[in-house]
């Protein structure tokens, strides 16, 4: 995969010094908020491990995710439980934030079909011998979030007067 530059961020093929995934991901997202399966799993952090070595630059890792930076966030998953239990084991491995992606897939020597399963924003994908594949981010909504003030409860936070949000 490369970013918009064309910076090689992650190879498969084994290439010596290209930046290679680590162990051997089920799952590779590509993120555009901080929460995901209703909240429940928040799956790229600062202190998650790497997840290509040799490792990005830091300014590609080492940033906090924002919703409104038209960046898109890669990670790692090492199985698709992974989102479920993310609460209580987190698994998730940093790639590289930025964007645009491109994805090139590479066919057997064997002739067998290659199979590439998507999700793009709840909908699924199955794509048979795909050549490749663009990962950009397409449109940004405006959202209101409630800034954390404190430990608070949903109810509470619906009864407070003054309330500070962002878009």
């Amino acid at each position: 995969g490369r970013d918009k530059n064309g910076s090689l961020i992650m190879d498969s093929e084994g290439d010596l010094g290209e930046p290679q995934l680590i162990g051997n991901p089920e799952s590779l997202m590509f993120l555009n908020i901080s929460s995901y399966a209703g909240g429940k799993a928040h799956l790229w952090q600062l202190e998650c491990d790497i997840g290509v070595d040799p490792p990005p630059a830091t300014d590609s890792v080492n940033v906090t995710q924002d919703p409104g930076d038209g960046k898109l966030e890669v990670v790692t998953l090492p199985l698709i439980a992974n989102i479920a239990m993310d609460k209580l084991v987190h698994q998730a491995r940093k790639v590289c934030s930025g964007g645009p992606y491109f994805l090139e897939y590479f066919h057997g020597e064997d002739g067998a079909e290659v199979h590439a399963f998507f999700e793009v924003d709840g909908e699924f994908y199955h794509a048979i011998n795909p050549e490749s594949t663009s990962v950009y981010l397409f449109k940004k909504l405006q959202v209101l979030q409630r800034i954390p003030t404190g430990e608070t409860s949903d109810e509470e936070w619906f009864d407070m007067p003054d309330v500070t949000c962002s878009c």
